[in-house]
């Protein structure tokens, strides 16, 4: 019998890059900017490297055009550059950059959640529980087809995109020229008062400007499944302009709203923003809110994208063909089964009590992979 699959359209790729591209890190990007630039090298920064991803995404549009038999993304151009072996390890690691990021996005939903509940906070094993459940939701939705997967994802990512439309809309009334204006900006941090120079400034943040993009390549990574390949080239260079736009604009909200010093300390910074709006005090918790749904809705968009790199490696012959399986919708059903349960046994690290450092290791070991 024929499988059953149904393509993605343009907007449905659009949000699964944006979703795999707007994690935690919009909410915490103020913070660690302002503690290694001011905010003048810091939009110098995302200017910069904003050019820099444009490139990137412009190069991902040639190779889907030139090349649109190749469609798994980074793991399809590594394979046919230089082999088999080189296919393996880029699988792998994109593949594992999937599963142990959403560790580290499950022990921050768990943080923020419970930071938002106080004296009733979740036990680990708690956490743990609610952890698996989600993960299991998640299966089942995508059992359903990679389709129903992409419309849950945009679902998410148009309701975390709430709270930062907030901040966008109503915010910019709080702008203070003084605070975005540091005098002698190119030698002191106005943070933390310490020497420096541009360079050093535009180093040190390029760093965060850089890893709020990763993701930038799913909609390549999902080009087999596109209706059409102009939607895979369109939705690459529409994904990487909004994220620009929105990093750039609630990095220049944050810095002309929050004296440095104060910012570089906050715990979560856009919620000092959004608490001096008409808000008030209900900002916080809006913030955390979407903090919460942000690094849900990412979990999703990296199981799409490192099954995806999975099951195209082993239908390629690169990994054990038994992960090429696909079930009457079309979905990767050994492929899923197998991230999940690798998740699962790793999730086993929130029963920590010490939560934090377990969302720092798994971030520290996606990050050494995906580089």
């Amino acid at each position: 019998m024929k499988k059953k699959e149904e393509k993605l359209g343009l907007w449905l790729l659009v949000f699964v890059a944006l979703g795999s591209m707007i994690g935690s890190g919009i909410f915490n990007s103020p913070k660690d900017l302002i503690r290694v630039a001011n905010p003048q090298g810091t939009m110098l920064t995302w200017i910069i490297g904003g050019a820099g991803a444009l490139m990137l995404a412009l190069v991902f549009v040639y190779l889907t055009g030139r090349r649109p038999e190749l469609k798994s993304g980074i793991y399809a151009y590594a394979r046919d550059g230089f082999g088999d072996y080189m296919g393996f390890n880029s699988a792998w690691g994109y593949w594992s950059v999937g599963w142990l990021g959403n560790i580290s996005y499950l022990a921050l939903f768990f943080k923020t959640l419970n930071d938002l509940l106080g004296e009733q906070a979740l036990s680990p094993l708690q956490s743990f529980l609610i952890g698996s459940a989600i993960l299991w939701f998640y299966y089942t939705i995508l059992r359903a087809g990679v389709k129903e997967g992409a419309i849950l994802n945009f679902i998410v990512t148009v309701a975390k995109l709430i709270p930062i439309l907030l901040i966008i809309l109503l915010a910019p009334a709080l702008f203070d020229r003084d605070l975005f204006q540091i005098p002698d900006w190119q030698w002191k941090l106005a943070a933390t008062g310490t020497t420096t120079t541009p360079l050093q400034q535009v180093g040190n943040a390029m760093a965060v400007v850089l890893w709020c993009f990763v993701g930038i390549e799913a909609a390549s990574v999902l080009s087999g499944r596109a209706k059409k390949q102009k939607a895979v080239r369109t939705a690459t260079i529409l994904s990487t302009l909004i994220v620009l736009g929105i990093y750039m604009l609630v990095t220049l909200i944050a810095m002309s709203t929050i004296p440095a010093g104060e910012l570089a300390s906050s715990e979560t910074p856009l919620a000092l923003v959004l608490e001096r709006t008409i808000i008030g005090a209900a900002g916080g918790v809006i913030i955390k809110l979407g903090i919460m749904v942000s690094v849900l809705g990412a979990s999703l968009s990296w199981i799409l994208l490192s099954v995806e790199t999975m099951y195209a490696a082993a239908r390629d012959g690169v990994m054990p063909r038994r992960l090429a399986k696909v079930n009457s919708k079309g979905t990767p059903i050994n492929a899923l089964l197998l991230t999940q349960c690798f998740t699962q046994i790793f999730l086993l690290a929130i029963l920590s009590p010490k939560l934090n450092e377990t969302f720092l290791a798994a971030i520290t070991i996606a990050t050494t992979l995906v580089l």
